[in-house]
């Protein structure tokens, strides 16, 4: 990956004004999977052996339009390389007519070493001369069970316990730019792993003519890796010793009439630093959605309607985030069918031209106005 950056204008960039900054950065991946699925009459179990080696390299020139400011260039990630084995484990069976389980396992065994000398400087230089290899064991385990009446009723309970190696940003990052907040990452050898809890409930209700699904679940994540504001426009990923993740999700189908339908869905997440006691980034607002179709055997119509509201709850010590104001949006969408090959699809989207952004918006960017699309669609 690229970023060219020498004949960007940076006369008004609020991050390193007047500094050419122009990155490159390369990842190279390569591994093997190999899988073994055993049935009986009621159960299966499936085996995944899943191992794969990474390399991990980036550099930045910085320029000044200063001619009297000297040029430097400085190492991102010096080398990084990690060696990645899984083993992971999903076994399902009918416990009875009505209720079905299923237990999944993984344990992670993973080594990762900085080689570039000048990287290892750079790292050693913040953290203290020291062995900055690092070696990580960890085991997630899930477990799900499910209840069925008939055809039209669902309920799942599910558990969970997972655990995740940190990156090799996290691990090596030095002065890695990030282009979705504005900051410089310093990264942090001796990371934990973040582990996490999880519980989650839901439903289904209904046969498909007129259906209700509902969902809910919590998080308690221990040893959160997250990016803390140090001075100015610089960030280290540092590990929060309690955070919490909450939410639900609520869907609702009625076919009216025959090919007259009515569908809607809810979803809202909480999310909540509780070291830090402000929430956590990049938490989307509470949405909601509808749609109205009317559907024959050679055209579709639907009407659609998108909420997003207001979005307060922003993060400020692990990033910057601002308010983001609510909007609606309303959409029409059709098809024709032409022939037995030939369909035509036509769409209107943000019929109002409505100006808004999405909360995880870089630099708060615009979404698109006003969108017609056409489509053909040719069947074989």
């Amino acid at each position: 990956h690229w970023m060219y950056d020498e004949e960007r204008d940076v006369t008004q960039r609020p991050v390193m004004r007047d500094m050419n900054m122009p990155m490159f950065g390369r990842t190279r991946t390569w591994g093997l999977i190999g899988s073994a699925h055993l049935a009986g009459t009621d159960r299966t179990l499936e085996l995944v052996l899943d191992y794969y080696t990474l390399g991990a390299f980036a550099e930045m020139e910085m320029v000044s339009l200063d001619p009297a400011v000297a040029p430097s260039h400085v190492i991102n990630i010096g080398d990084m390389r990690r060696h990645h084995i899984a083993l992971i484990g999903d076994y399902n069976q009918a416990l009875s007519q009505r209720w079905q389980g299923k237990v999944n396992a993984r344990v992670d065994a993973a080594s990762q070493s900085l080689n570039d000398p000048v990287g290892q400087r750079n790292l050693e230089a913040t953290w203290g001369a020291g062995d900055l290899d690092r070696s990580y064991l960890t085991a997630s385990i899930s477990a799900t069970a499910q209840f069925i009446q008939r055809q039209d009723f669902r309920l799942k309970l599910g558990v969970a316990s997972s655990a995740r190696i940190p990156t090799q940003v996290e691990s090596y990052g030095f002065y890695l730019f990030n282009p979705m907040d504005g900051f410089f990452y310093n990264g942090k050898p001796g990371l934990s792993p973040e582990r996490t809890a999880q519980v989650e409930i839901g439903f289904e209700a209904g046969p498909a003519h007129r259906r209700i699904a509902a969902t809910a679940h919590y998080s308690r994540i221990s040893d959160y890796i997250a990016g803390v504001v140090r001075e100015s426009v610089f960030k280290t990923y540092e590990n929060i010793s309690s955070a919490r993740l909450c939410g639900f999700e609520i869907e609702v189908e009625w076919e009216v009439q025959p090919g007259l339908r009515l569908a809607g869905s809810s979803s809202y997440m909480r999310g909540d630093n509780r070291q830090f006691d402000e929430p956590l980034p990049f938490i989307s607002p509470w949405e909601t959605r509808g749609q109205l179709s009317y559907q024959r055997e050679r055209y579709w119509l639907e009407l659609g309607l998108r909420h997003v509201r207001r979005q307060d709850r922003i993060a400020r010590r692990t990033t910057l985030e601002d308010p983001t104001p609510g909007f609606s949006l309303l959409d029409l969408r059709g098809g024709l069918v032409l022939t037995d090959i030939w369909k035509l699809r036509l769409g209107i989207e943000n019929i109002g031209d409505l100006l808004y952004n999405e909360h995880a918006s870089v630099e708060n960017l615009p979404s698109p106005g006003r969108n017609l699309s056409v489509a053909v669609e040719l069947g074989l």
